[in-house]
C-alpha cells in the first residue's frame, strides 16, 4: 500500500536528482562560458598552433553544449514525472526494493542516497531496466547474470 512515508521517500529522490542535474547544468554553464571566453581571446591570432587549439576547444565547447542539453531535457523529463501515483509495476517514476539493491526510475543518476538507503538513479532506456520493466512485485528479473527478486514497488 502506498503512505505518506513511500511518496516522501520518492519526493526526496526527486529532489536530490534535480539537485545534482542542476549543478551538472551549472558546471557546464560555467565550463562554456570559460571556453568561450577563451576562444575569443585568442581570435585575434593567426599562428597554426593558435587554430589548433582553438578548433580542439570549439570540439570540446560543442561537447559540453551537447552534456548542457541533455541535463537540461533530464531535467524537464524528471520535473514532469508523476511520482505521486502507486505503481504495481516497473515503469518511469517508480521505486523499486529487490533483494540485490534499491532502484529509482528515473534519470541515469548512479547512487543516491536517501534516507538512510542507497538508490540507484536509472532512466527507462538503461539495460537494467528494461530486463525489469513491467514486472510486479514478488516476480524475478536477472540482469548480467544476476537474479533479482522484487520486494516492494511503489
Amino acid at each position: 500500500m502506498f503512505g505518506d512515508e513511500q511518496l516522501k521517500l520518492k519526493q526526496d529522490l526527486r529532489k536530490l536528482c534535480l539537485g545534482i542535474l542542476e549543478d551538472r547544468m551549472e558546471n557546464a554553464r560555467f565550463a562554456v562560458d570559460e571556453i568561450e571566453d577563451l576562444i575569443q581571446g585568442i581570435g585575434g591570432t593567426s599562428e597554426e598552433s593558435d587554430d589548433d587549439y582553438i578548433n580542439s576547444k570549439r570540439l570540446e565547447l560543442e561537447m559540453l553544449s551537447k552534456r548542457l542539453m541533455d541535463a537540461r531535457d533530464e531535467l524537464k523529463r524528471l520535473q514532469r514525472m508523476r511520482i505521486e501515483e502507486e505503481f504495481r509495476e516497473v515503469g518511469p517514476g517508480a521505486v523499486v526494493m529487490t533483494d540485490e539493491g534499491n532502484f529509482f526510475v528515473a534519470v541515469g543518476l548512479g547512487v543516491i542516497h536517501a534516507q538512510g538507503g542507497a538508490f540507484m538513479g536509472i532512466s527507462a532506456l538503461a539495460p537494467i531496466y528494461l530486463a525489469m520493466a513491467g514486472k510486479k512485485s514478488g516476480e524475478k528479473f536477472s540482469f548480467r547474470e544476476k537474479h533479482y527478486q522484487i520486494r516492494d514497488i511503489f
